[in-house]
């Protein structure tokens, strides 16, 4: 799936456009996406998405996984070992020393060691599955070929997409009601409005009914009224968009958790069918 047509189906989920988010932004939160679903994933799910770091004859080969396929040595299968034998079998004394027809790896953090050490015309290969690839390979590999998982991607892009909505309303709550344009348009509303009603340097409404002149008391009572409209008007553009920005929190919780939810069920089916044979039997 090219990365344009999720980015294109991610704003039909959530209606952005490039004045709210940025496409660079979008295809951010696509690779995010693909991060988390390849994360998530267990391993024998995962070998779709696996790449190989081959050539390697040196040690150690650092890499950003805990999701390791498999490990070669010139064609041979390194046997896994914990971090503590790592002394033992460079040892040339030990029992537990590698040789070339019996290699082994052991993982130190974010690096992983081959023993022997590929040499000498010798080489090793990793199989693994980085969820913590660059931008530029994510577009290229993970984004590309997640197919069977798209969906998932498209929505948790889409949560990421509606945080940054709310994200960009929520500034312009502060730029509407801290710009000089609207406090001096409510600011001037308001004024209006008291000088109708209680003007101490003209007339206003206390001193129509003083005179007892309703008519002019209620057409200043009136006017006053539209005045005091017109100032909530000029400040409930802020209230439209505060509603509107717990709207966009409201529905990125929402695609989160539907996210969470098909993943789950894509993984509770792909162990089901891992765990029965062709005809349907469950493998004993």
């Amino acid at each position: 799936m090219a990365t344009q047509t999720l980015l294109a189906r991610v704003r039909a989920i959530t209606g952005s456009s490039t004045s709210t988010t940025s496409d660079i932004q979008v295809v951010e939160f696509i690779r995010q996406g693909a991060r988390y679903v390849l994360s998530v994933l267990p391993l024998n799910l995962s070998g779709p998405f696996s790449r190989s770091t081959s050539n390697i004859t040196s040690n150690p080969t650092q890499i950003y996984t805990n999701k390791v396929f498999s490990v070669q040595r010139s064609g041979i299968k390194c046997i896994e070992v914990p971090l503590i034998s790592a002394f033992d079998v460079g040892d040339s004394a030990s029992l537990n020393l590698a040789s070339n027809r019996y290699p082994v790896f052991y993982r130190d953090v974010d690096k992983i060691y081959i023993k022997p050490t590929p040499a000498g015309g010798s080489v090793g290969i990793i199989e693994a599955i980085d969820t913590s690839y660059t931008a530029a390979l994510v577009t290229s590999t993970s984004v590309d070929s997640i197919d069977p998982y798209d969906g998932i991607v498209e929505k948790y892009a889409g949560a990421l997409d509606y945080t940054s909505l709310s994200g960009y309303w929520g500034k312009k709550i502060i730029e509407h009601l801290s710009s000089t344009e609207v406090s001096t348009g409510a600011r001037d509303a308001l004024t209006n409005a008291r000088n109708l009603i209680d003007n101490k340097t003209a007339y206003d409404a206390e001193d129509f009914l003083a005179e007892e002149d309703p008519e002019m008391v209620n057409a200043s009572v009136s006017t006053a009224s539209q005045e005091v409209n017109r100032a909530l008007a000029e400040m409930r553009g802020g209230e439209g968009s505060s509603s509107y920005t717990k709207e966009m929190i409201e529905k990125a919780k929402q695609l989160f958790q539907q996210a969470d939810r098909e993943l789950t069920m894509a993984i509770s089916e792909g162990g089901a069918s891992d765990a029965s044979g062709s005809d349907g039997t469950s493998r004993q």
